[in-house]
């Protein structure tokens, strides 16, 4: 977990999502993962999400990812899985990480889901803040989470005023920033 700054600066990073991780398996007594099954996935009956351990686990249905070739050929890229679990273990769906967008707040305590969605660090780079778990735009007014694998990328975002979400996945690891900004443009500024 870096700790270059004050106090109030987040530097979001895979160290520090393992240590969390392993906070979550020291509190619970269970491997994170099971943990995240347990008080998230099975609650939320996201029952098309897992933490598979072994690239043999993952679910037949699951979609390929994808590298292009120098020569414009797409190639499959063989299922990865994780060392650490907590920092890219989850594998979804997209209906499961829409239902995820929904329901995490009925997880907590009211006072504690409005403080996941309210800035608890001063401005970082791109003058964004972070709640707890959510990274807030600068305007405030959305939240996001997103993760990436050589394989994949997913981004879930949170209309922070009506918790309205919207998911960005992709096959392979790809910058979603442009697909981002053109979907909060159309969502924030309604023509």
């Amino acid at each position: 977990i870096a700790c270059t700054g004050p106090r109030g600066k987040v530097d979001p990073s895979n160290g520090g999502l393992a240590v969390l991780g392993q906070l979550v398996a020291d509190v619970t007594g269970l491997p994170a993962a099971q943990a995240a099954a347990r008080f998230v996935l099975d609650p939320l009956k996201l029952a098309d999400s897992s933490f598979p351990a072994r690239a043999a686990d993952v679910d037949a249905r699951a979609v390929t990812g994808y590298n292009l070739t120098l020569e414009g050929r797409f190639e499959p890229v063989p299922a990865r899985i994780p060392t650490l679990q907590a920092v890219a273990g989850l594998w979804s769906t997209g209906a499961d990480l829409v239902r995820l967008g929904l329901g995490w707040s009925s997880l907590l305590p009211e006072a504690l889901a409005h403080e996941a969605l309210t800035p608890q660090t001063g401005p970082g780079p791109g003058d964004g803040r972070v709640g707890l778990g959510w990274l807030i735009t600068p305007r405030g007014d959305v939240a996001t989470h997103a993760g990436a694998n050589v394989d994949a990328t997913a981004a879930v975002t949170t209309r922070i005023r009506d918790q309205r979400i919207h998911v960005v996945l992709t096959s392979r690891m790809i910058p979603v920033n442009s697909i981002e900004t053109r979907l909060l443009r159309a969502w924030t500024n309604p023509a």
